[in-house]
């Protein structure tokens, strides 16, 4: 059951945070992480997985970017992190 749970978080940071945090400036990322900045680009990259904690940080930030992102376009962002990061990058292939 861990085993399962561990793999949909896993998917979820692959399909969903990944491409927001790459569409992010590095520094936004690195301050509010605080995270070195090379370890930001190779998780960007695809070349390392962040560590548990780091995973859920860099989701909750995604997160709020997304949320913010979709404010400024007048559209409500839902308070699930998930759905929100989809519906930004569902709004992004359609602009």
């Amino acid at each position: 059951m861990q085993n399962e749970c561990t793999d949909a978080r896993s998917d979820e940071f692959t399909t969903l945070v990944l491409p927001v945090l790459r569409m992010m400036p590095l520094q936004v990322i690195v301050r509010e992480s605080g995270l070195n900045p090379s370890t930001v680009k190779r998780i960007r990259a695809g070349r390392q997985r962040p560590h548990a904690s780091n995973m859920a940080t860099l989701t909750k930030i995604a997160a709020r970017y997304a949320r913010a992102e979709l404010a400024e376009a007048d559209e409500p962002a839902p308070p699930d992190d998930a759905a929100a990061l989809y519906l930004y990058l569902r709004r992004q292939q359609t602009d």
